[in-house]
């Protein structure tokens, strides 16, 4: 058995259904995702701001017919991309939005310009989930696959916490 982080089965999840890329604005929480993003030559597209992000993504998705991918980091980043999601529900286009966040020891401490990312964008999404195990992080985006494609297609989003993608999963 081979021994991945949760940036890992991230990128190897996107991957396998078959993203080319993903566009982002760097940030410390999903550092995890570009080092295993580098490793594995998918490309990171980084735009200058997150809902810049989040539209390249939802035109990506549009254009090629694969969903648009965009990775950003905790809160106001989070909120950033709410417009980008707003307008793929509108579009009908495919989109998924990964979230970066604080450490699980961290959460309702006010800490790191942390807020519930899921809660903010449930309403505008058809999917919002945040992923507390490393282990099931190919199971989360694989929901939230099928939800963005499920009837008309549109956003969804994962919010996954710093520890979770540095974790190491067995697989």
């Amino acid at each position: 058995m081979s021994r991945m982080t949760g940036g890992d089965l991230v990128v190897e999840s996107l991957i396998s259904l078959g993203v080319r890329q993903f566009f982002t604005v760097s940030g410390g929480p999903i550092n995890q995702i570009y080092r295993a993003a580098a490793e594995r030559s998918l490309e990171i597209v980084h735009t200058r701001h997150e809902l810049a992000a989040c539209h390249t993504a939802e035109a990506v998705s549009r254009i090629s017919g694969i969903p648009g991918v965009a990775v950003v980091t905790l809160g106001p980043a989070t909120t950033n991309t709410l417009t980008g999601a707003m307008m793929a529900t509108m579009s009908g286009a495919p989109l998924l939005v990964i979230g970066g966040q604080c450490g699980t020891r961290w959460f309702d401490t006010g800490t790191d310009m942390a807020i519930d990312g899921v809660s903010v964008m449930k309403p505008l999404t058809k999917y919002a989930a945040r992923v507390l195990q490393t282990d099931r992080i190919p199971e989360y985006i694989e929901m939230a696959w099928r939800a963005m494609w499920a009837g008309r297609p549109g956003p969804a989003f994962l919010e996954i916490p710093i520890d979770v993608l540095g974790s190491e999963a067995q697989t």
